[in-house]
């Protein structure tokens, strides 16, 4: 009897064991889901509404007028820098900035001359030879605040002459609406006097190179009280409306933090609305000609950390979203907020310029529309691409500093090939050893995704998990 008992159980224990095999086998074998304490968002996508196309050169740099008077900066020499800058896409560069208003136009060879606070014809092809190379055009800064009317209709002529077809629009001046707080005008200075001073250099350029085109006013700060009257006023003039934004500032100001910066911003929401709509007024795009996190060069342990390519790719995003042309971000040299520091002859790719090449990898396209509904509030941006090639570009930037997100994405299709392409770092703080796609910008400036991770799938959804302080770039195949 014993003998058939134990036949008995051995019967049931295989029969118990194939039915649980039977059962889990019916199940997806790479469903992902959510881990203890994450914070679930389901993200509906729905390919078919078509939102605004990115533009192709919505990324840009800007750079001071002074850096072109250094002969190892812009020069063709600088592979690495060329590289850094190529691997961004399509952009703009801009030349302006502070000292555009105090560089002193010299229509002449440098030759043995070291002065930097003169720009000469040698230093001007110097750096349209260098742009070439990039592929990028130009935006140029005029000197209005300290200049003459004949430097700048003879600079103006010299650079159109230079830049050939890699010229786009002049600025005049730099930051006119805080010109009577910085001395270069008297403290009664206003929009009128400056469209005064606009007008004046308008013609005088105009009448000696008729092909010359304007973008401006390039205020730093007075959306309302400057740039849109000069708009109302100067439209025809101009074929670019820009403006200035710097989420926080000034550097050294104990409310520059990582936790302001990764806060939604709805004063740049505000003002992005306001120049939207004042610009498609007047049948003009609007661009942020220059930009960065913390304004007069930026914060360490913000600026230079993680924090801030978090911030850059939303930033660009937000903006892109909001009808914009495009963005500057303002850097050159060393300092902590630059995209691309230059130091000891070397250059190097910062934490911001991963949150750029993020943004390039995943927003060369038209916004489609999403919607997601987070379980509780967590502080994650979602973004939804129809890429030119035809695939889905799905970037969730998680810029919860404690919070795991899991996303679970429906509406798209699931029987295509799909890749994760992750941007993190050691911590939110991490100021190097910034990877995305598991791969860090090698010493010739260049990047390759090396990530060969995958989203899990069921019959209708894709999902993952993006940790906090992090983004993820689900890329789904056509």
């Amino acid at each position: 009897m014993k003998k058939y008992n134990s036949l008995f159980f051995i019967v049931l224990f295989f029969l118990i064991g194939v039915f649980s095999c039977s059962k889990n086998s019916s199940q997806p074998s790479n469903v992902i889901y959510p881990a203890p304490g994450d914070i679930s968002l389901n993200l509906t996508v729905n390919p078919s509404t078509i939102g605004l196309a990115i533009p192709s050169t919505f990324t840009g740099l800007s750079y001071e007028t002074s850096s072109l008077t250094k002969s190892n900066y812009f020069n063709t020499a600088n592979t690495v820098f060329i590289n850094l800058i190529k691997n961004l896409g399509n952009g703009i560069l801009r030349i302006g900035g502070n000292s555009s208003d105090k560089t002193i136009w010299s229509n002449a060879l440098r030759l043995n001359s070291g002065a930097t606070d003169s720009l000469f014809k040698d230093d001007v092809d110097r750096y349209f030879q260098f742009a070439n190379a990039v592929g990028w055009k130009t935006m140029f800064g005029i000197n209005v605040g300290t200049g003459s009317l004949t430097q700048a209709s003879s600079e103006a002529s010299y650079v159109t002459q230079s830049a050939s077809n890699n010229l786009l629009y002049f600025e005049l001046g730099n930051e006119p609406d805080i010109y009577h707080s910085n001395g270069l005008r008297p403290s009664t200075y206003s929009v009128s006097d400056y469209e005064t001073d606009f007008n004046h250099f308008y013609q005088s350029i105009i009448t000696a190179t008729p092909s010359s085109q304007f973008s401006g006013p390039t205020s730093a700060y007075n959306t309302n009280g400057f740039t849109i009257p000069f708009a109302n006023n100067e439209h025809a003039n101009i074929k670019l409306l820009t403006q200035h934004y710097y989420a926080m500032g000034p550097a050294g100001d104990t409310s520059v933090t990582i936790t302001r910066l990764l806060m939604n911003d709805a004063t740049l929401t505000n003002n992005a609305t306001l120049l939207n709509n004042t610009a498609q007024s007047y049948h003009i795009n609007y661009r942020i000609a220059e930009c960065n996190s913390v304004y007069n060069g930026g914060q360490n342990g913000v600026s230079n950390t993680l924090a801030s390519a978090l911030w850059g790719a939303d930033y660009m995003f937000t903006l892109a979203s909001l009808g914009c042309n495009g963005v500057n971000f303002h850097g050159g040299g060393s300092g902590p907020y630059t995209p691309i520091a230059f130091s000891n002859n070397i250059f190097t790719a910062r934490p911001l310029y991963y949150g750029m090449l993020a943004f390039k990898i995943a927003s060369q396209g038209t916004f489609i529309q999403n919607n997601f509904t987070p379980g509780t509030n967590i502080n994650c941006k979602i973004y939804s691409v129809l890429g030119n090639d035809g695939n889905y570009y799905i970037t969730i930037i998680n810029k919860d500093l404690t919070n795991q997100a899991f996303i679970k994405i429906t509406g798209l299709p699931i029987s295509h090939t799909n890749q994760i392409i992750r941007l993190n770092a050691a911590s939110v703080n991490s100021t190097d050893s910034i990877k995305l796609g598991n791969s860090m910008v090698d010493a010739n400036g260049n990047w390759s995704n090396s990530s060969t991770e995958t989203a899990g799938t069921d019959n209708t959804s894709y999902q993952l998990r993006v940790p906090a302080s992090s983004v993820a770039i689900i890329i789904v195949n056509k």
